[in-house]
């Protein structure tokens, strides 16, 4: 995912050959924003055969006079979902999106009351991403999901690809669900503790979340489930996946009084250490993605659950 901004264009970050015989094919680069939305696409030798701008819920902007039909062109553009010609509604997989109007054509097919009525946002299920665009995207239609540092979710997708979209997306969401409870007491949630906690203490809190999660998930696949049981799976997740970051390794002290205050945007020094650091993603067939799957492979089990999640993973509880 690119993390510049908007407006700023990725250089060649996809290559697209036409389907046209090998003899004739066309080499075109599709410069990306960091949406994923493609602005511009370019010749092999750098002229320029497209340009788009959009409005921040996706319409097309061609001036101040606006569009009167869609630019044609190839049919990738806001986020990189395919723009049916004929409607002019993005194709998001679940479900179609009007751009025009910032809304879905068709409900949510996931969202529970419950997660609609914590949230105001999600009261209108038509909504296309929390009424938040600048923030969020939606990968299949489903699930809104926040770009700007994607760690969390690049692992979920790499070491757990051979699960639906509809599970993965489930899991990514709640990695953003899980990062809201950011107070001191919620530190061991995150592989992390606070000023009034030993390191044993934390991973002990750490450690009997992360069971109770797993227990919650095995629970809600047996009774079929699924959307519970991922959701659940995710929150294990997440604190497994924290453990592996050199800024949580070890329990390392978040104090809730680095977070951001009601006029500041980044917070202490300290929590902007935290957050600069978290942005490294370690890659394929890192920890990260190797935890990942082992918590994934833990949830599909029904042995015994280990004692410890961070160091003696592979030590089952069968002695407790």
């Amino acid at each position: 995912m690119c993390t510049l901004f908007s407006r700023v264009l990725r250089v060649a970050s996809v290559l697209a050959l036409l389907g046209r015989p090998a003899a004739a094919q066309v080499v075109e680069y599709f410069h990306l924003d960091a949406l994923g939305s493609v602005r511009t696409i370019t010749s092999a030798s750098g002229t320029i055969i497209e340009q788009h701008d959009y409005m921040p819920f996706g319409e097309e902007w061609c001036g101040p006079s606006g569009c009167t039909t869609p630019p044609a062109g190839q049919a990738r553009r806001f986020t990189g979902k395919e723009r049916d010609t004929e409607t002019g509604l993005a194709y998001f997989g679940a479900r179609y999106y009007a751009a025009s109007l910032g809304r879905f054509t068709t409900i949510d097919p996931l969202l529970s009351i419950k997660a609609n009525s914590a949230d105001p946002q999600r009261w209108n299920r038509y909504t296309y991403v929390l009424n938040n665009p600048q923030r969020h995207i939606d990968p299949n239609g489903m699930w809104p999901s926040d770009p700007k540092v994607p760690v969390h979710q690049n692992a979920i997708n790499r070491a757990l690809w051979f699960l639906s979209p509809t599970d993965r997306a489930i899991l990514c969401h709640q990695q953003i669900v899980a990062d809201r409870a950011q107070g001191s007491d919620d530190s061991p949630k995150h592989a992390m503790r606070s000023p009034r906690l030993s390191v044993a203490q934390a991973k002990g809190e750490a450690n009997d979340y992360v069971r109770g999660q797993l227990e919650h998930a095995r629970a809600a696949r047996r009774r079929h489930d699924q959307l519970k049981a991922m959701e659940y799976l995710g929150n294990a997740l997440h604190t497994v996946q924290d453990s592996t970051s050199p800024e949580h390794a070890g329990f390392q002290v978040w104090d809730e009084g680095w977070n951001p205050g009601p006029n500041q945007r980044l917070g202490t020094k300290e929590a902007r250490r935290h957050v600069v650091g978290e942005l490294f993603d370690p890659g394929p067939n890192s920890q990260l993605d190797v935890m990942t799957l082992r918590t994934y492979y833990l949830y599909e089990s029904d042995d015994p659950l280990p004692r410890d999640f961070f160091g003696g993973f592979d030590q089952a509880s069968r002695d407790q």
